[in-house]
């Protein structure tokens, strides 16, 4: 894991399918159990399962739960599924670390602090 501009980014490398699905889930469980805001960095990888696909809304649903700000970078192909299988209302998505690390920035702090 790294940092951009303070938001800790999980980069993810290579094909994304049930072989590394389990991989995958521990690493964003360490992350949501941070609490913390959040980017996921696909922009080298490539969605081969629909497990992938509900891993990430199974996450969207959690960090929304708990009130936690992230966001998903993604290849252009990616980003073509999810918005054809309406995951954009689900998932702020972008087409690269660095903007989907802006937003969530700027989302994390535009909260008001409870």
């Amino acid at each position: 894991m790294s940092e951009i501009n303070g938001v800790t980014v999980l980069s993810v490398y290579g094909e994304i399918d049930a072989a590394s699905l389990s991989s995958l889930g521990a690493h964003l469980q360490d992350i949501i159990d941070e609490g913390r805001p959040f980017l996921i960095d696909c922009t080298d990888s490539h969605f081969r399962s629909d497990v992938a696909l509900s891993i990430l809304s199974t996450l969207a649903a959690r960090a929304n739960r708990l009130g936690i700000i992230w966001a998903l970078a993604a290849a252009d192909s990616t980003i073509r599924l999810l918005e054809l299988l309406e995951f954009g209302t689900k998932i702020a998505v972008f087409n690269s670390p660095s903007e989907a690390a802006a937003f969530v920035s700027a989302s994390s702090t535009e909260r008001p602090s409870t």
